[in-house]
């Protein structure tokens, strides 16, 4: 008699605890297709090669799940984090019999870095027929601690060629088809917003399965202040050869109170089903895994999640312009940038992607916004002479944009001029609505004295014109000649011999920008060039 009140007491205080605590099962679910956004550059959680790790980390602010305020978060390298403790071995987090407070994006048999094979040849820093490039990189580390191919030295990889990879050490044996293990994964911890509307972001970067080769997973995680709102996005993926399920959802204080999904036969990702037992999972293979974006979200009960709309002011801007950002649909919002209001400006030097955050009470939504950025064009302009004779002429040409418009009103990209001054001439280059200008000066002489037009191109050769820092003169002259050059004040700035049919390079630092007149006299004969210096 004893023991059946024991019993019903303890059934009653079970009932009571349910009645409390079991608030993870009514929380709402939305599933979405999205954007997976930039990589996550807050703190590293943890080492830089994980298996089984638990590690708890500080939240920024206050996080409420069923019921209970928390400050800090163990986070699982098996793609999970808990409330509560862990051993780190709880593979099938949710229907584990002895977890509990439980928010898992993608609870498995987790390794952090990705597994591939090639073959490692005694002398070569080449290691070839590599399995899959997939998330490769350079710079990546190879951990060789259990195989000792290179030493026991974890190599770097320091280049990627055809289905190659070259290290920076030699390898010490012959294997073929050897496991390498890249030490490329990592977990990082980030937080955005202001107050009252910040989250907190986990990314597992560069999972794979245990055991499984050739495989790439990505995934965040969000916790969202105030609203209590969570959010798993996953990211692209390249998944190996073997079929295995993922448990993914949340799980309260015991196994009555869970909120999982369920993926067969009959759907996908995009469209689970919710969990009917503890023990359902995704299914997760080469044929059936999560698209990059597709965004699965929790809110707890008592309020509906916004339904978002953002629109802009003008959805292609150029570089160095602006455009207004609005988002309706919600009481109160926050964006990716910071702000805090419905509507913000922005002047990305590039295309950007904006998440706008909308709150209603409790419960949040986002909505991506991509604000297109054109660059401006960029402007060429050249002239066949710097310096022309009045009444002779020159052409002037641009490149650079799509269409043209000269001072003089040409929308040739080339036009020829006749000036009787010094004339400099404007273009404007357009691509779209994008505009760039450059201005060139067109020199005008009276070329009067001094032959500038017949023997200078023949006997007096000058390159670069315009110059920057120096020139250079050759003396074409089968004899000594003498070579000045003269401010447009008639000041002599430079004097040298230069030997027959020799170079003379001009140094040219300490002048001023502007014209000069450039001679070169043998005695018999003396012709002249205008020389200009600009920057």
């Amino acid at each position: 008699m004893k023991k059946t009140i024991l019993n019903l007491v303890l059934a009653g205080m079970a009932m009571l605890s349910k009645e409390v605590k079991a608030q993870v099962s009514v929380y709402s679910f939305s599933q979405s297709a999205g954007i997976y956004g930039p990589a996550n550059t807050g703190s590293l959680v943890g080492g830089v090669l994980q298996d089984d790790d638990v590690n708890q980390v500080a939240l920024p602010f206050g996080f409420t799940f069923n019921g209970t305020t928390y400050s800090t978060v163990n986070v699982c390298s098996n793609g999970y984090l808990s409330f509560s403790p862990l051993n780190g071995f709880e593979y099938s987090a949710i229907s584990d019999n002895f977890t509990s407070e439980v928010i898992a994006p993608f609870a498995q048999d987790l390794f952090m870095g990705l597994v591939v094979t090639g073959d490692v040849t005694q002398g070569s820093n080449t290691i070839t027929n590599v399995s899959s490039l997939v998330g490769l990189n350079v710079g990546d580390s190879i951990n060789d601690s259990f195989f000792f191919s290179f030493g026991g030295i974890s190599p770097t990889i320091t280049a990627i060629s055809g289905n190659n990879i070259v290290v920076n050490l030699n390898a010490q044996a012959n294997v073929a088809a050897q496991d390498l293990f890249i030490m490329n994964g990592s977990i990082r911890q980030s937080v955005s917003g202001s107050a009252p509307n910040r989250m907190a972001e986990f990314e597992y970067k560069n999972f794979t399965r245990f055991s499984v080769y050739d495989e790439v997973i990505n995934f965040k995680l969000r916790l969202f202040e105030t609203t209590n709102k969570i959010e798993f996005v996953y990211g692209s993926m390249s998944v190996g050869a073997a079929q295995v399920g993922a448990e993914v959802g949340l799980k309260g204080m015991n196994a009555m109170d869970f909120n999982s999904r369920r993926v067969n036969h009959l759907n996908t990702w995009l469209t689970s089903a919710a969990a009917t037992q503890i023990t359902d999972d995704c299914s997760f293979s080469a044929n059936k895994f999560p698209a990059s974006g597709l965004t699965y979200a929790w809110s707890p009960a008592g309020c509906s999640n916004p339904i978002l709309s953002v629109g802009q002011s003008v959805s292609t801007i150029c570089a160095g312009q602006s455009a207004t950002l609005t988002v309706t649909g919600a009481s109160t919002y926050s964006w990716s940038n910071g702000a805090s209001t419905s509507s913000i400006v922005v002047s990305p030097a590039n295309t950007t992607t904006y998440t706008a955050y909308g709150f209603n009470g409790s419960c949040s939504a986002s909505l991506n916004v991509v604000q297109n950025v054109t660059q401006n064009p960029t402007l060429t302009v050249a002239q066949t002479k710097s310096v022309i004779c009045r009444g002779t002429t020159a052409t002037l040409s641009v490149n650079g944009a799509s269409t043209y418009t000269w001072s003089n009103g040409s929308s040739a990209s080339v036009i020829a001029v006749s000036p009787t001054i010094n004339t400099t001439y404007t273009v404007s280059g357009s691509i779209g609505s994008c505009v760039a200008q450059k201005t060139i000066t067109q020199f005008v002489s009276a070329c009067t004295g001094i032959n500038e037009e017949g023997a200078l191109t023949k006997i007096l050769s000058v390159f670069p014109n315009p110059f920057t820092n120096e020139f250079t003169v050759v003396n074409v002259f089968d004899q000594e000649a003498t070579v000045n050059l003269f401010d447009m004040l008639g000041n002599s700035v430079y004097t040298a011999k230069i030997a027959a049919e020799a170079k003379e390079t001009i140094s040219s630092a300490h002048l001023q920008n502007g014209m000069y007149l450039l001679v070169i006299d043998n005695g018999d004969q003396k012709v002249s060039r205008k020389v200009i210096k600009n920057q």
